[in-house]
């Protein structure tokens, strides 16, 4: 039993970008600017589908599938006329000590590597650009540090873009249904040894591509030169659900 895989069954398809930003003047920057907005996943999206033929809730694969190819969009109502073509936000940020600034630039070095971050495009925002505040923050218990990508702060944040009623049902699989799978099947296989195994996902919002009338969004900026981020981020209040979205179908084909 596993209600994460249980959820996309009755899931209903995830969104694309609204078709009112079509001339907006993020999608003029995206077009005139194609080297910077790319989809990078691992993931082998024909493979995945195929796997999905069965599914009994097409139209939700068929929609993730897509947003896989074409990016998700995190279910943002970007259709406010009072929130500006340009916001930088970056500025609102605490102070970094030296340890600090230099972890953010490994970070973005290593996002640029991978492709999930661009390489720099200036100073200036683009029209139709927002920058987010990024932080480094000591990890719990540990010397070591994290990397926070703000979307909450500041005016016209991208969080508050996206209505908390439009993200909610996300189903998780936790120790609840893991006890409860656990107990049905000693019951159905009571003299059968049962091996239990713990995986994880690295990076796993990161895996995970964003559309690029979104990606126009996630602009970081470090010392001073812009960076486009590609990718489903932490800091996002859709990026779990843009998670589970994906990860729903795949503990469907593994059960």
């Amino acid at each position: 039993f596993s209600p994460t895989a249980r959820s996309s069954e009755y899931a209903e398809p995830v969104p694309t970008a609204p078709s009112y930003l079509a001339d907006s003047d993020a999608a003029h920057t995206v077009a005139n600017h194609p080297e910077l907005f790319k989809i990078i996943t691992p993931i082998n999206v024909d493979c995945f589908q195929d796997l999905l033929a069965d599914h009994p809730n097409q139209p939700f694969v068929q929609s993730v599938c897509r947003a896989l190819r074409e990016g998700f969009w995190p279910w943002a109502d970007a259709s406010d006329d009072s929130y500006p073509s340009i916001n930088d936000n970056s500025m609102r940020t605490c102070a970094k000590s030296q340890a600090q600034e230099q972890f953010i630039e490994e970070q973005l070095d290593e996002e640029i590597r991978l492709g999930r971050v661009s390489q720099s495009f200036g100073s200036d925002l683009l029209p139709g650009m927002y920058s987010v505040p990024m932080h480094a923050v000591p990890k719990p218990n540990s010397d070591k540090l994290r990397l926070v990508v703000d979307h909450t702060a500041g005016d016209y944040s991208l969080n508050s873009m996206i209505d908390s009623d439009a993200i909610k049902g996300t189903k998780l699989d936790g120790l609840h249904s893991l006890g409860a799978s656990l107990l049905e099947f000693r019951r159905e296989h009571p003299d059968e040894k049962l091996v239990l195994f713990k995986s994880d996902v690295s990076q796993a919002f990161r895996r995970l591509p964003m559309h690029p009338l979104w990606q126009a969004k996630q602009v970081l900026t470090v010392r001073g030169q812009r960076y486009v981020d590609r990718n489903n981020n932490f800091g996002g209040r859709g990026s779990p659900k843009v998670w589970i979205s994906f990860m729903s179908l795949v503990a469907w084909i593994a059960i």
